[in-house]
This record gives C-alpha cells, structure tokens and sequence, in this order.
C-alpha cells in the first residue's frame, strides 16, 4: 500500500497540531508589535512592556482562537468527509446500476436472509423481550411460582398454577406492594347459535391497581369489592368494546350477561391491555364474585380447597425490596401452610416461593415454544450468513470481472481507502435494498407464522412497528458490511503490478480460486447444519402425531354446554340432562358411540382425597394426581381406552348399587407391585349420600392414557361411576365417536344438545384433533421453520456453488478449449467440472455433519422420541445436498463440454 496517509487521517493529525499553530500565531503578531513600536524609538523592554499591554489576556485570545480554529477545522474536516462519502457513494450506486442482473440476485439473496430474521425479531421481541403492555415498572411484577422437592424424579419442580389459599398465604408478605391473582376462563355471551365465546380473566379487586394500569373509560374494581356475592362487575377489554359495542361511549353502565345474571360493565382496559398474559382477553371478572357462581365452593373449603390448584399468583415488590428476600419471607408463609400436606405426601418435600420474570417465557416453566423461539432466533442468524456469504462470493466474482478496471484506477492514484469506501457503501447499499423488501417478506411470513403456529398469542403491533424497522436497519447495514469484507480486503491487500497482470493475464489464480471455494464450502456447511436441524424436527413432529396417547383421537369429538347458573342445576336435572343427552346423541346419524364424564384430558383435571386398601400413604407425583375421572358408562369403548384386566364402567354401577373403580395401569402397579388389584378397595371421598368414604372396588384396570401432556412422566388415574358420585352441578362433558364427516356431524351434535333443554345457552363441539394442536405447537414451530430456513439454505447454497462452478468455467475458456484441441475427450471435460462440485459437496457435507454431531445434543430436550444424531436424517440430508451438487454442475458442465476450441483460441 501507498506510504502516505489518507486525507482524513492527516486533517486528523492536523487538528491536533491546531494548539502549536495559535501559539506560532500569537507569537508572530506579538515581535510584529514589538519591532514596530522599537522602531519609533521604544527600548526592547518598553516595546515588550507596550506590546503585552496592547494585548490584554493573551491566555484568553489563546483561549478563544483555539476554538474557533478547532471548530473550522472540524466543519472542514466534516464537509470533506461527506462530500467524500458522497463521491463514493455515487460511485457504488453507479456500480449497482450497471450490472442489474447482479443487483436483482444480491438484493433477494438479502432480501430472504433479513426476511427471515426480521419475522423471527418480530416473534422473539413479542414472547422474549417486551413485557406485557400498560404495566408500570413491569420488571417489579413478578410471578409466584410454589417449588417443592420431588423424590420420585429427583428434583425440585416449580407449579405456577396455586390454590385460592396459597394465594390468601401470599397475601401477608410484607416484601410486596400487592399480591393478585388471576385465572383464566371461556364464557359465552348469548345464547344458541348467534353466541359469542369470550376469553375471560378472573382477577382479584387489586389487580388493576398492583399492576399501575388506567382505565380507558369508567373505572376499575373498587377495594373491597371481590368477595363471594359481592357485587357483579365487568370490565371490557379494548377489543371487545369495539367489536361487540362499536365504541360506544356510554358502555359504561350497560350489562352483560354469560349465564349467571347481568354483570354491570364499569369499565374498559386501554388498547392492547391484555393482563399479565399475551393472549386474548375479552374482559376482566372478579375472581371470588364468579368462582362462586361457575365453580361452586369447593374451592373455598379448608378440607378440598388446596387441591385445586387453579390459579397463579402475581406480586409487586416493596421500594427497596429483593427478589431473593421476597421470595424468602413468601417461603416461610407457604411452608408452614403446607407442612402437613408434605408430610402426608400429597406434596413434594421442603416447599417454598420461588419468583420469576412477567414474561411468562423467562421463567422456570417456559414452554417448549419459547426454547425453541430462542433457537429459531440463531438459526434465522445462520440464514443471515449463508445470505451474507452469498452475497460476499457474488461481489468478489465481480470484483474478479473488474481486476483491469480496478488496475487502472490504481495506476491513475485512487487511494485505496476510497476503493474499499466504495465495495463497503455498494454491499450496504444493496442490504438495504434488500431490507426494504424484506419488510414485505417479514410482514407476510410473519403473518403466516402467527395465525399457524402461534394462534394464542396477542399481536398488537403490525411488522411496521418501530423497533422492527430498527432492527431490520440494523441488520441490513451490518450484514452488507460484512458481505463486502472480502472483497474490500482483496482489493485492499493486493499489489498494483500484481493486479495489472492479472487483469492481463485472465483467468483464476490460486488465491482467488481459493477464496471462493472456501466461501462455497462455508455455505454447504451451513446448509448442512440446518436441514439436520430440519430434519430432526420434521421427525419429531411425525412422531408426536402418531403418539400413542391411550386413547384414539381420530373420529373423537367432546362437547361441552354452557348451562345457565349451572352450579344452581340440582344434581338430579344434571343426570336426567346427560342420560337424556348421551341417548339423543346416539341417535345423530354419524355418531357411532357416545359416553359423558366431569373432567376431559388436556381441558380438565380433579383430585379426591384417596386411600388405597393395604397402602399406607398415596405419594402425590410431580405431575400430580392421583387423578379421578368420574365417568358414564362405554366411556372407554367411545374414547377407545383398552381395557387390559376386568372389565369398565357399566350402566349397572348407579346410585345404590356397590361402588366400583377402574384403575390404570401405572397407578396399579405404583399402588400394589406385582399384586393383581382386582377386588381391591380403594376409599374416595364424596359420594351420593356418603359421609364417610366407602370402599369403590376395583372392577378393571385401564391402559394409561395421557391427561395433562402428551407424555406424563407418571400418569396416576383412576375412574368412578358418575352416578355414583355427588356432581354439585359441576360442568360435565359429553364425548362421541363419529366414523362419518366430521364437520357435518359436530354441527348436527351442537344442535341437538341446544335443543335439549332450554337452560343451555350455548354447546362447544370441537374435535380432539384440534384440541390437541397446542400441544403440538412447538414441534410444529420448530418443523416448519426450520423446515422453511433449512429449504432456502439449501436454495442459497445451491446458487452459491453454481456461480462458483459457472465462474470457473468462463475463467477457463481458453484452457477448456486448448484440452478440447488436444483432444480431451466430453466425458473428461463433464468430470472435471462434477469432480470439482462433488469436492466441495462432500468436504462441506463432512464438516457440516461433523458441526451438526457436536451441536445436537444441545437440542435434544426439544426433540420428541427422535435421537439427536438420528442416521436416518443424516442420510437423508448427505443424499440430498449430492444431488443438489449434481444439479447446480449441470449447467457449467454443460457449456464446459460445448467449448468451440477455434473461437476460443481465434480470440486469445
């Protein structure tokens, strides 16, 4: 490189001299007056006298024209600058602007690299980083989760879900401003078929208040006011005070109605409120005035109540309180409430609080979504890259087509300062070209991602919000920086002469060939990374649908009535109901089989108090349980539960006749090893006309079938008659198997459950398919992105060695045509160009599998039954990327086998 500095780095140097310059300055004009005053006379020492009185505060003039001299040396400093930032820019835009082709090819390779992580930052910034919205100080709400140690896994596990008394526990902390619950609920609006589903939110009366929430019209619940029968109050989310009331200013004062009498509407929650929660919200509820009215009071008593574990618990930290001390103070009131239960076992030992963050997605329970969001979040990175390392061999491959340009430009004098100012402004230039249509990209992909993968979630910003188009800005000016970072330092660390022969000579020197194929094996090795990752997806999600769940989803529908004031219903209306109601369903033409029960798996869940004849305590799992599931008879034969030993529920087992029992598997063999529990007591509380346990025999055992997850690690369940049992007018559900169409069918079940009695407002009818979906959602998530970013990795790649291949082959014309001259024959010309494709397929598919090796056990908490170096994949992956190889040498292959040697060496 030249041994002079650039322009910038002396006006630099230059600005640092300015001090010496005033001193010199100063200094002149002071012998200037002192010589002109010696010659009129004056002595040396009078005219220095004179001189320095004329001067006044030399200090102060110093002083001054410092800083006018550092401030007009900083405007010229700045303006030279940007004119030469703008004699570059120009340049590079003229660069752009002559090669199209490139420019179109560049711009989309950008364009789908920060597409992709632009839609992955609008995901990771909604679930990851931004708090619910309108929460005051949110990082001081934290959640309230109850950990215990559990023996029968080993560790400790943290619930978030609570009791309503260890929520009244919580409450006497000193370290919190305010401790509230919430719970959430599906009610309906109306009746029949024109009925509205709302998602409602049960809060304590200091919810609003803890959270530092205003309303946007009315008020909130007052103080006091949230007890059991206390008064009915609603407030409307924003949403639905537009959609069901059309903004209408006077809502406030107005009723609404889900079953239980009119609930007053007080107020409305500002826009995009959704609680401490990011899914729908349609209004708020308090939680002890409705519990009541649609639960009954069990969850009330001191005997059943801390069963229920139904819902979490949020606080505010006290001014100048910890989260370690809060959670300490909350641990001695939660231990010593449970004490007694973990000495029973029906809790884990040494329980205590722990807190964790308002994004539910930080804290101890994050859901299997947000693991796999965070590594979506580096995979959608890696895209980037292949993207940038594209666009990096696109520009050095032009930068090869202008060595003569650049030679003589070098010649003439360029700095090359200026010369990499150029490549660095032309690739950020293109990034943003690329960033501008990645916005669209980003708004239609994320679009698809959020309505298909994560329905639940709230979205109250559009892709053009603020910090979206930050981070695209961002992204796209780093990212064109560093796809013009190789061919900048090429230009850069080359010499003159060198160039000036190159340019001359034509064709490919070492260095060069090997900087690009080293960029082309970077992104088969990356290709190979994700499509793994892909793959290992794609077959954990065939495996979670093809689960074996204990029981046949396919052709399984539950409905569920929404009955008015429900908890009112006499136990007596509630049988003849569901009698009436299982035989009517029976009767729907596509109905083979229907059966009814008071819990439903995946939906719903209930514990008794248990004793098990000859056991001396039931320890309680970490999954909880023992689970009871009180059901009608053929509810095995409709959700299609095998029955391995005895036989199930029967219309035999009424009221009045002996209690019986059918146990699952595990529970059986978790109760009595290696005993056959048929004929076996086991003593449930509750009953019809019992006050005191009686024994319900055990007349079967049933396979295990999930009932929380699609894999509990230990399933605890047993099943009751449902006569047999005291109902308390709980909600029930009725479930048919259908073997015609489906969507038909539900449609002809929801009408004739409407028409069976005049106080059910309203029926869900919905298969078990669909409800089973967001248990899915995470393998679905991770499948289809990885799946959508593995495909265009694969796309990348394979236009990455295709330009490297059709590159070489233009820069070896002359050599093709002089083997071609000599004789070589086509087959050896093809092999020369496929041997070359296949040395990088295979380099880069050794070192990609190797990365991907080393990198999968890292995920493999997220995979589903699916070894994370499953040979299968691996295979599928390595014969995949060798025939994408095969098909991107084609055309270079091709046009090396068509080289006329006379044209070729006529032009040489």
């Amino acid at each position: 490189m030249s041994g002079k500095l650039p322009g910038d780095a002396r006006r630099f140097m230059r600005l640092e001299s300015v001090d010496r310059d005033v001193d010199e300055e100063l200094g002149f004009h002071f012998e200037r007056t002192v010589e002109e005053l010696m010659s009129e006379g004056h002595s040396r020492s009078e005219a220095e006298a004179e001189a320095r009185r004329r001067f006044g505060d030399v200090r102060r003039y110093r002083r001054d024209l410092r800083t006018i001299d550092r401030s007009t040396e900083r405007r010229r400093h700045w303006r030279d600058g940007m004119n030469a930032t703008g004699r570059m820019a120009t340049e590079a835009a003229r660069s752009i602007v002559r090669s199209p082709a490139l420019t179109l090819g560049i711009v989309v390779a950008f364009a789908l690299g920060i597409g992709a992580n632009a839609t992955m930052f609008g995901i990771i910034d909604r679930l990851l980083l931004r708090p619910p919205s309108h929460i005051t100080d949110p990082g001081e709400v934290q959640h309230l989760y109850a950990e215990s140690f559990w023996s029968n896994v080993g560790k400790r596990v943290a619930e978030g879900s609570i009791s309503y008394q260890d929520f009244e526990d919580m409450k006497a902390a000193k370290s919190f401003d305010g401790v509230f619950a919430v719970s959430t609920r599906e009610l309906t609006i109306g009746r029949g078929e024109n009925a509205v589903k709302v998602e409602a939110t049960l809060v304590s009366d200091n919810f609003f208040r803890t959270l530092g929430t205003r309303a946007a019209a009315g008020r909130f619940f007052e103080p006091g006011t949230d007890a059991v029968g206390g008064p009915q109050e609603a407030v409307l989310s924003w949403g639905t005070w537009r959609t069901l009331y059309g903004g209408e200013r006077d809502v406030v004062g107005k009723t609404v109605d889900f079953g239980y009498g009119p609930y007053t509407i007080v107020g409305v929650a500002p826009r995009g409120f959704t609680g401490v929660q990011l899914s729908n919200v349609d209004l708020f509820l308090p939680i002890q005035v409705t519990a009541a009215q649609i639960m009954g009071m069990e969850w009330r008593s001191e005997e059943e109540g801390r069963n229920w574990q139904w819902l979490d618990a949020y606080g505010r930290l006290a001014d100048g309180v910890t989260a370690e001390r809060a959670a300490a103070e909350a641990s001695v009131l939660h231990r010593a409430a449970r004490l007694d239960d973990a000495e029973r076992g029906d809790w884990g030992a040494d329980p205590g609080i722990i807190l964790g963050s308002l994004i539910e997605a930080e804290g101890p329970n994050a859901g299997s979504e947000a693991v796999v969001t965070k590594l979506l979040a580096g995979v959608s990175l890696l895209v980037l890259l292949i993207a940038c390392v594209n666009v990096a061999n696109l520009l050095f491959a032009r930068t090869l087509r202008q060595r003569r340009e650049i030679a003589v430009r070098l010649a003439l004098g360029i700095s090359r300062y200026r010369l990499v100012g150029q490549l660095v402004l032309e690739g950020v230039f293109l990034a943003l070209l690329g960033g501008a249509a990645a916005l669209a990209i980003a708004h239609w992909g994320g679009g698809i991602v959020r309505e298909t993968l994560l329905p639940d979630v709230v979205w109250d910003d559009g892709m053009g919000d603020r910090r979206v188009l930050i981070a695209v800005a961002v992204i796209a000016i780093l990212a064109g920086a560093i796809a013009a970072i190789v061919p900048a330092m090429q230009v850069a660390r080359r010499d003159v002469a060198d160039t000036i022969r190159e340019a001359t000579a034509g064709g490919l020197t070492r260095t060069t060939s090997r900087v690009r194929t080293s960029l082309a094996l970077a992104q088969t090795v990356l290709s190979v990374v994700l499509l793994i990752g892909a793959g290992l997806f794609v077959r954990s999600l065939d495996n979670v649908r093809h689960l074996d769940l204990g029981f046949d989803p396919s052709g399984l529908a539950w409905i569920s009535p929404r009955i008015s004031n429900a908890t009112a219903v006499s136990p007596e209306d509630r049988t003849r109901i569901f009698n009436e109601g299982m035989e009517r369903l029976r009767r729907v033409p596509g109905v083979q089989s229907a059966s009814a029960a008071a819990t439903m798996p995946f939906r719903s869940r209930r514990t008794r108090r248990l004793r098990a004849e000859g056991v001396d305590s039931i320890k309680r799992p970490p999954s909880g349980g023992p689970y009871v599931h009180e059901v009608a008879p053929d509810y095995f034969e409709t959700m299609g539960i095998a029955i391995l030993a005895g036989r199930g529920i029967t219309a035999q087992d009424v009221n009045g006749a002996p209690r019986v029992a059918v146990i699952g598997k595990t529970m059986a063999e978790y109760l009595w090893p290696r005993t056959n529990p048929i004929g076996k007591c086991l003593y449930v509380s509750g009953g019809e006309g019992l006050s005191q346990p009686a024994c319900s025999t055990i007349v079967g055992v049933a396979e295990d079938a999930s009932n929380i997850e699609l894999r509990d690690d230990v399933i605890l369940q047993y099943y009751l008659s449902l006569s047999q049992m005291d109902r308390n007018g709980r909600l029930d559900y009725w479930f048919v198997r259908m073997n015609g169409e489906e969507a038909g069918t539900l449609q002809s079940v929801r009408r004739e459950v409407l028409a069976l009695d005049d106080r059910i407002r309203y029926a869900d009818a919905e298969t078990f398919e669909a409800l089973l979906q967001p248990k899915r959602q995470a393998w679905e998530l991770g499948a289809t992105m990885f799946g959508m970013f593995g495909l265009l990795a694969l796309v990348v790649a394979a236009i990455g060695l295709y330009s490297v291949l059709a590159f070489d082959v233009a820069q070896r014309m002359r050599e093709l045509g002089l083997r071609t001259a000599l004789g070589a024959s086509t087959g050896r010309l093809l092999r020369m160009v496929l041997s070359r494709a296949i040395g990088v397929t295979i380099t880069g598919l050794v070192l990609g599998c190797a990365v991907a090796f080393a990198l999968a056990p890292r995920f493999e908490p997220l995979l589903f039954d699916t070894s994370p170096h499953d040979p299968a994949t691996f295979g599928i992956v390595t014969l995949t990327l060798l025939a994408v190889a095969f098909a991107a040498a084609a055309i270079p292959g091709w046009r090396a086998t068509r080289v006329d040697p006379n044209v070729t060496l006529r032009a040489d």
